[in-house]
């Protein structure tokens, strides 16, 4: 059985950074942006990092 992750400020800057990387897709963009738009708690409670990865993910 897969755990949640309790606090998901680690993850979301580590997305916000690979983001930002040549290697990255940017077709992949819209796919992430479907994600962190959707309404959930764990997200809600790191509002700076989910704020932060979503200005980034508009700027691709």
């Amino acid at each position: 059985k897969v755990k949640a992750i309790a606090n998901l400020y680690g993850p979301l800057m580590a997305l916000n950074h690979m983001v930002q990387q040549d290697y990255f897709p940017k077709a992949l963009a819209p796919l992430l942006l479907a994600f962190v738009t959707k309404p959930n708690s764990a997200l809600e409670s790191c509002s700076f990092a989910r704020h932060s990865l979503l200005q980034t993910l508009y700027k691709v």
